[in-house]
């Protein structure tokens, strides 16, 4: 039942003028379910007296009627828990209400449940399942007295009537309860990481730029025309052509050049070719003038000819977007940033320090990273464990991805929970998984203590031990063996992410916090850690 309590527990219940037999009987009845279960189908709502309730297939008590209007709960061991008048009955179902926790059953014997109904809420809650329902109640005596004593409730008249006591039931409280938990996300490193700047990229804390390599094919620069390039030189070959521009040379006046001769009818001889002229910029050759040949030609008569020519490489040109070298060949020029090696524009690694890193208008960068103007953390955040969490509510307290309710007046935090005291809290005792989780909440909960900061470090360091020692027995268990994998699968890159191998190695008390709140967030992927038999703080102690 959600009200056994760690330990050996002495409950009693006086249950004065109610006409109560032995605690054997009691313990008798609770017994007796196999057997009532043979004749459990023939009860109904309007005849069940006793009820055996279970939890996962598991006995927890009794729920039976012991006078005209009242009922009790009882344990596995026969004690007293929670008293509860009787409402109504209908075919399926008894219905009790119990004043001082606010709550209303529905023992539904046909459906075989439990059910709890909030008083104020209207929330509804399985509680138990039937196991069996009789109709014959068994009467019950008083109950082996206690140390303690607590109210069920007020007396109502109907109590007074039928002579119950205001103390019918009476109990040790236990020493350690369970507190309100709500989830938050993960924390996160003050600020941001500042930016790198254009055609870098962050990679371990840095700004980092790989190596890179763009083909740029180099080219035979250009020669003046006419002109070939033979690799250091400009090279033309020599040439000879015919000069076809000519004419017949000039005779003296009244002669005639015919067939090489100056002729005229009236001379005695023709003139020999000695005779004839030509005009300035002309040269004769024989009885012809041939005219200059085109530039860089000789004339040699009746042919052009040009010398072969060698010009060197400074007589070499390049296009635009090239340079020329030394051996006579046009590189391309390259971006910004890269060299041409030859036959490519190349880019050395490179790797800039944190000064080189940029942040946004209105942040300040400290080292690495980005602040916002307003303090370490955004808005609606608060700092803890060197971490940037999602404050929590009024009343919780902040553990890693846990919001913790404060524990009640007098009682001890408790990691998850709350304890009558210090030492109470010391001898709890929790499954493996569970263990991990409770002392990574210890661990979290001394770091944000009031503790003076040399004993709050040395109980840190003590709790922490005891943290790694936990992790290292539950460690091989399944679930958080993928709740880990899950984790670190999911958190892969983050600058938050801190090797769970080396927590042992974590020696300040920010390191020591860190660790911790990342163990509680592991251990919440393994799902709700088995509460066992201890109450919740807020049945234990009902706001008033």
């Amino acid at each position: 039942m959600p009200q056994k309590f760690f330990g050996r527990v002495t409950r009693v219940a006086a249950l004065l003028m109610m006409g109560l037999v032995s605690t054997s009987l009691v313990h008798a009845q609770v017994q007796q379910g196999s057997a009532a279960a043979a004749s459990a189908s023939a009860v109904t709502g309007r005849t069940a007296t006793v009820v055996n309730v279970a939890q996962s297939g598991k006995s927890v008590g009794v729920l039976r009627k012991v006078n005209g209007v009242n009922w009790i709960e009882f344990d596995t061991s026969g004690v007293a828990v929670f008293k509860y008048d009787e409402v109504k009955r209908d075919d399926s179902s008894v219905h009790l209400i119990d004043n001082s926790r606010g709550i209303t059953l529905q023992v539904d014997v046909r459906a075989r449940k439990v059910t709890s109904i909030d008083s104020v809420t209207r929330r509804r809650e399985i509680m138990y399942d039937v196991q069996s329902a009789s109709a014959t109640p068994v009467p019950v005596e008083a109950i082996a007295a206690s140390k303690e004593f607590r109210p069920v409730g007020p007396l109502t008249t109907r109590d007074r009537a039928t002579g119950v006591s205001s103390t019918v039931v009476v109990e040790e409280k236990p020493k350690f309860c369970w507190t309100d938990a709500l989830m938050r996300p993960a924390g996160t490193i003050p600020g941001r990481v500042a930016d790198c700047p254009a055609g870098y990229s962050l990679s371990g804390g840095s700004c980092k730029r790989t190596a890179d390599s763009i083909a740029a094919p180099s080219r035979a620069a250009d020669c003046p025309a006419g002109y070939t390039n033979s690799g250091n030189a400009c090279e033309r070959a020599a040439a000879t052509k015919p000069n076809s521009n000519s004419r017949p040379a000039d005779c003296p006046d009244g002669y005639t050049n015919t067939a090489g001769e100056c002729f005229r009818l009236s001379a005695p001889k023709p003139l020999d070719a000695s005779s004839m002229t030509c005009k300035g910029g002309e040269t004769k050759i024989d009885s012809r003038c041939f005219r200059s040949c085109e530039a860089g030609f000789t004339s040699s008569g009746a042919n052009c000819v040009r010398a072969a020519s060698s010009l060197g490489a400074d007589n070499m040109t390049c296009k635009a977007g090239y340079q020329k070298n030394a051996k006579g060949r046009c590189i391309a020029e390259c971006a910004a940033g890269y060299t041409n090696t030859g036959e490519a524009c190349t880019r050395a690694a490179d790797a800039l320090s944190v000064d080189a890193m940029l942040c946004k208008a209105g942040e300040t960068r400290n080292g690495g990273r980005c602040f916002p103007a307003t303090g370490s953390c955004a808005k609606g955040e608060v700092l803890q464990g060197g971490l940037c969490y999602t404050a929590c509510a009024a009343g919780y307290e902040g553990v890693g991805t846990a919001c913790i309710a404060a524990a009640p007046k007098t009682w001890a935090q408790c990691g998850m929970g709350a304890a009558k005291d210090l030492p109470a809290c010391a001898a709890m005792a929790f499954d493996p998984v569970g263990a991990v989780k409770q002392l990574a909440l210890v661990v979290g909960l001394t770091g944000g203590s009031g503790i003076p900061q040399a004993a709050r470090l040395a109980a840190m360091q003590k709790k922490y031990k005891e943290l790694n020692d936990a992790y290292a027995k539950a460690k091989e268990q399944p679930a958080l063996k993928k709740a880990r994998a899950d984790w670190e699968q999911a958190n892969s890159g983050k600058d938050t992410l801190l090797a769970v191998d080396k927590m042992s190695s974590a020696t300040t008390e920010e390191d020591m916090v860190r660790h911790a709140a990342q163990m509680i967030a592991i251990v919440d992927l393994v799902g709700p850690i088995d509460q066992g038999s201890y109450p919740k703080c807020a049945a234990l102690f009902p706001v008033k």
